[in-house]
């Protein structure tokens, strides 16, 4: 990557992250991978039961009732197993799609293999007023799009 008469060359194993400029501020929160195995790009993460405080694991099915209430953040890039990053608390990221989701501005809750999909409860579609993350752009399985977090 070359920025003015700076250049950044990633050792092997680095990720480049891009961020659109002008989409708002990110909070973010520093956290340490505990799941035993690398967690992708644009996943969901809730705080972990290792003995670390800040330690992490994959978001997985939460209640459907509220279905982001345990979500702690999103992550930036890959983190590998017992590494520490910043995951996206608050702001706007790339998130993995775990179903297609046509409209913007739909909540989002996380499926059993940690991924966003249609919010549901008692089978009706939940507004994006009730959820911690709502979709900017349509989603389609395995895919990154850009969603909103407040966790």
């Amino acid at each position: 990557m070359v920025a003015g008469d700076a250049r950044t060359v990633l050792a092997s194993g680095e990720e480049l992250v891009s961020l659109a400029g002008g989409e708002g501020e990110l909070e973010l929160i520093y956290v340490k991978n505990a799941t035993g195995s690398t967690i992708a790009r644009g996943k969901p993460v809730m705080i972990g039961a290792a003995a670390a405080p800040y330690s992490i694991t994959q978001g997985a099915a939460t209640a459907v009732a509220e279905p982001t209430t345990a979500i702690l953040g999103i992550t930036l890039f890959a983190i590998p197993t017992a590494k520490a990053a910043w995951v996206v608390k608050r702001g706007i990221v790339k998130a993995l799609g775990g179903g297609t989701v046509s409209s913007a501005g739909t909540a989002l809750m996380v499926d059993s293999s940690g991924e966003f999909i249609t919010a549901v409860d008692g089978g009706s579609a939940i507004t994006g007023d009730s959820s911690k993350v709502v979709c900017l752009e349509a989603m389609s399985d395995g895919v990154l799009a850009k969603v909103f977090i407040n966790a």
